[in-house]
């Protein structure tokens, strides 16, 4: 299986990082291969859910989501910062058998991370 880590800051809190990876109906807002603005190139995915919270722990800031589709799993593990907001890791394990292209799949990762700590940011900043 392999697998890749990958991390973004933010200047939003946990709590509000948190509640954007634990509802599946605000992954639109932020994950790359869903159709939102600034995404390179249209979805190919058909539309209904496929993130799917396996286990989350608000205490530790930690999200397990698996992919309903490809059986990927991302692990989310957020940190706050000293002096506030958080750092955003996520380890990644695609199974052999998707056979993805890691590079392809690294970019897509870290591009909805990126934009996971920029919406987060800006839901902060309008509250």
């Amino acid at each position: 299986m392999a697998s890749f880590d990958d991390a973004a800051d933010t200047v939003a809190g946990p709590e509000d990082v948190f509640k954007l990876l634990y509802d599946p109906q605000q992954f639109p807002r932020w994950w790359g291969c869903l159709q939102i603005d600034g995404n390179p190139a249209p979805s190919k995915h058909p539309d209904f859910g496929l993130p799917r919270v396996v286990s989350s722990s608000q205490h530790d800031g930690r999200v397990t989501i698996s992919c309903s589709l490809a059986d990927i799993v991302f692990d989310w593990r957020l940190e706050e910062r000293p002096g506030g907001g958080t750092t955003i890791g996520v380890h990644v394990e695609v199974p052999d058998a998707y056979q993805l292209d890691l590079e392809g799949q690294k970019a897509l990762i870290g591009m909805s991370l990126r934009q996971l700590a920029d919406v987060a940011a800006r839901d902060a900043a309008a509250a």
